[in-house]
């Protein structure tokens, strides 16, 4: 049975999209080494608090098995090797933890192969979302659990009248969300862009809301996974 649970924020947006930063480079046998000896450059770029940060590494001729970290200011890392089916993007989608400098590392996965020089091109878009609603919980053994074995919550959420977000980020284990409107469409995902910062991103967009309360289910990729965990509502930046 879904529970009706009480927001903890509650605002509204207004804000614009901060243009996107592009870089090209070529991934050489002269760049440093990562301990595992593959070579990587460095790239620099600076965003705001609370700013979705998304970096995306391209081979664009499929030159190499791309690899992507990136360094916060106060040393937290996000890091990807392949992003979707293929093996020449990486990509990565954060919050900014803090103002300041960001460092981009470009790599290939591994030094192994022979094929770890090459072309790239790094794309980085920062985007300021503000919350309409958030809560907080926590997957439990004490919560209801799937045939399969996973707990979940299921959590009834005042969306807005218009297009919004919703967004889950899972704090210690593998976070998979699903949205159910009030008419029974549903929508679903597991991973959200990759990290190994200290949460699990998962992220329903493009939704169109009606103002009413929507059904937010909140439960594991595998069976027995606990953890704490956020759910937040967004709205779109306008263009």
């Amino acid at each position: 049975m879904a529970q009706r649970i009480l927001p903890i924020l509650l605002s509204f947006l207004l804000v614009a999209p901060v243009a996107a930063q592009e870089y090209s480079g070529t991934l050489t046998t002269d760049a440093p080494t990562r301990g595992n000896g593959a070579h990587y450059n460095t790239h620099t770029f600076t965003a705001e608090a609370n700013q979705e940060v998304t970096v995306r590494l391209e081979a664009p001729t499929d030159d190499f098995d791309t690899y992507l970290l990136v360094q916060a200011p106060n040393d937290e890392t996000y890091e990807n090797d392949d992003h979707g089916s293929c093996c020449d993007v990486s990509q990565v989608t954060f919050n900014a933890p803090q103002d300041g400098e960001y460092e981009i590392w470009v790599s290939a996965y591994s030094a192994e192969d022979g094929d770890e020089y090459g072309d790239y091109t790094v794309t980085v878009d920062r985007m300021r979302y503000e919350v309409v609603e958030e809560v907080s919980g926590r997957l439990d053994p004490e919560d209801e659990e799937s045939i399969k074995g996973e707990y979940f919550d299921s959590l009834m959420m005042d969306v807005p009248d218009g297009p919004f977000i919703v967004e889950l980020r899972a704090l210690g284990f593998d976070g998979y969300l699903r949205v159910m409107s009030p008419d029974g469409e549903s929508w679903r995902n597991d991973d959200y862009g990759s990290s190994e910062s200290s949460y699990r991103l998962s992220r329903v967009e493009d939704l169109q809301g009606d103002g009413g309360e929507w059904q937010v289910d909140v439960t594991s990729y595998s069976e027995g996974e606990t953890g704490a965990y956020d759910v937040r509502i967004l709205t779109p930046a306008d263009e």
